[in-house]
C-alpha cells in the first residue's frame, strides 16, 4: 500500500494538531477578538464522514484508495495551521487577521480529514481478511478517540474482531469489556469482570454502576434478544424515519406493550410536531432527548398522555431505546429520549415508558450534540433555552411513518387532567 508505511508518522501529526487546535486557538482568538471582526471558531461538532452504510457497501481497495487520498490533505492542513500560527505571532496588526482566518480554515480542512482517517483506519481493520500490525495500531488508536467522541457502536464492532485475533492484548480486552457494557453486550464486559475486577473502579460513575448490575443486566437482556426474536418473524410493528441534521434514524414502536404512547407518537409525527425540533439534551454515551424545543420556541403539547411505564410487560431500557420523559409534566406527551446506552440509573418510581428502539442509524445517534451556544455555560448537560429563530447544530429536519398497522386508530389517550 503506497501509503501504509507513513500511517505511524502520520498519526504524529494528528496529535500536533491537537495540539495547535487545543493551544493555538487561544493565542489566535485573543488578539482577534479585540478587532472588529470577530469569526467562528472551529466547529467542535464531530460530523460523521461516512456513514455505516456507506462504509459497508465499500471494498477494502476503495477503502484504501479513499485513505490515501485523504492523508495528504491531513499533512497539508495540518502544515499550513502551524505556517499562518506562526506568521500571526509576528505579523503587524493590520496583517494578522489574514493569518488567523488562514489558521481557522485549514483546522476545519485538518478536523474534517482526521475525522475522516478515524473511520477508514476502523473500516479498513474491519474488512481485511488479515489485518497487518499497522492497520491494528492504528485502528485501536482510532477506535479509542472515536469512543471518547461518543461513537461506541463502532468501536465495539472493531474491538470484537480484534478480541479474536489479539485475545492476549491486555489493553484490546478491558477495552472490550469497558466498551461493549454500553453497547447491550454482556459477553465482553463479563470477560473483563471476572478477569480483572478491580480495573472497575476505574471507570466512570455509569460504567460501575452498568457493571455493578451487570448479572440482572445479562438477565434482561436475554429476555429482549427472546422478545425481538419473535418481533422480527411477525414483522408488523409501526415505524418511524427521523431525518436529523446528522443523518436519518430508523425507529420501530413497541405498539404491542405501549399501544397509548405509541398511538401519540404517531398521531404528533403526522401532524409535523417533530418539524425543527431541538435536541435539547444530549449526555454523551446516555441519552438524547427532543420533543420540547423547537425553532419556534417551547412547543410541548398541552396535554398527558396515559402511563404505560407499569404494564406487566413493559420492556427495559438498552441502548437503543426510545423512551417517554417521566411523568409530572405535559411535555411528557410529546418528549422523548434516544438511548445510546443502558439507563443503570431507571427505577420503577422514575416511570418512563419504552415505545420503540432504534433499527437503523445509531451511528447518526452516537454522534448527537447540543451546539454549545445554545448551552447553559456550554454544558450539554444542561436543558438549552434558545430564542425564538435559533437552530442548533442538531435537531428534526423532519419525521414520517414509514408503516403502521391496519385499522388502527393512532390517537393519543388524554388524562382527565390536561389542560384539553
Amino acid at each position: 500500500m503506497p501509503f501504509s508505511s507513513s500511517l505511524n508518522k502520520f498519526f504524529i501529526f494528528s496529535l500536533v494538531l491537537y495540539f495547535v487546535v487545543a493551544f493555538g486557538v487561544s493565542t489566535c482568538s485573543a488578539q482577534l477578538l479585540n478587532q472588529n471582526e470577530k469569526p467562528e471558531p472551529p466547529p467542535k461538532n464531530v460530523a460523521l464522514e461516512y456513514s455505516l452504510e456507506k462504509i459497508d457497501a465499500m471494498t477494502l481497495d476503495q477503502l484504501t484508495a479513499e485513505l490515501a487520498k485523504v492523508v495528504p490533505e491531513f499533512r497539508q492542513a495540518v502544515k499550513a495551521m502551524l505556517s499562518a500560527r506562526t506568521r500571526f505571532e509576528h505579523a503587524a496588526k493590520n496583517e494578522s487577521y489574514g493569518y488567523g482566518k488562514s489558521w481557522r480554515e485549514n483546522a476545519i480542512i485538518g478536523q474534517t480529514a482526521y475525522q475522516k482517517i478515524k473511520e477508514l483506519s476502523m473500516a479498513i481493520y474491519l474488512k481485511a481478511e488479515k489485518p497487518t500490525d499497522e492497520q491494528f495500531t492504528m485502528a485501536f488508536r482510532m477506535l479509542l478517540a472515536s469512543a471518547d467522541e461518543g461513537r461506541i457502536g463502532i468501536a465495539n464492532r472493531v474491538l470484537k474482531k480484534m478480541m479474536e485475533e489479539h485475545a492476549d492484548d491486555e489493553q484490546v480486552w478491558i477495552n472490550a469489556g469497558r466498551i461493549a457494557v454500553f453497547t447491550n453486550d454482556c459477553e465482553p464486559a463479563n470477560q473483563l469482570l471476572q478477569r480483572k475486577p478491580a480495573i472497575i473502579e476505574k471507570f466512570s460513575r455509569q460504567g460501575k454502576v452498568l457493571f455493578a448490575g451487570l448479572e440482572e443486566f445479562s438477565k434482561r437482556w436475554a429476555k429482549e434478544k427472546a422478545i425481538r426474536k419473535a418481533e422480527a418473524e411477525a414483522d408488523d410493528l409501526p415505524r418511524v424515519e427521523l431525518t436529523t441534521s446528522k443523518g436519518k434514524i430508523v425507529i420501530e414502536l413497541f405498539e404491542n406493550e405501549a399501544p397509548h404512547t405509541v398511538g401519540n407518537f404517531i398521531h404528533l409525527v403526522e401532524s409535523g410536531f417533530y418539524s425543527e425540533m431541538f435536541f435539547h439534551q444530549v449526555l454523551r454515551n446516555f441519552r438524547s432527548q427532543v420533543g420540547l424545543f423547537s425553532k419556534k420556541g417551547m412547543s410541548p403539547t398541552d396535554y398527558e398522555i396515559v402511563n404505560e411505564s407499569n404494564a406487566d410487560n413493559a420492556r427495559n431500557i438498552f441502548r437503543g431505546t426510545i423512551a417517554t420523559l417521566p411523568k409530572g409534566s405535559t411535555a411528557g406527551a410529546a418528549e422523548f429520549s434516544i438511548y445510546s446506552a443502558p439507563n443503570p440509573f431507571a427505577s420503577d418510581d422514575y416511570e418512563e415508558t419504552v415505545f420503540g428502539r432504534v433499527i437503523s442509524g445509531m451511528d447518526v445517534v452516537d454522534i448527537l450534540k447540543v451546539n454549545s451556544r445554545f448551552a447553559k455555560g456550554g454544558s450539554v448537560s444542561e436543558h438549552i433555552k434558545p430564542k425564538q429563530g435559533d437552530m442548533p447544530d442538531d435537531y428534526i429536519l423532519s419525521a414520517k411513518v414509514l408503516r403502521k398497522r391496519p385499522n388502527v386508530n393512532y390517537q393519543p389517550k388524554k388524562l382527565a387532567s390536561s389542560k384539553k
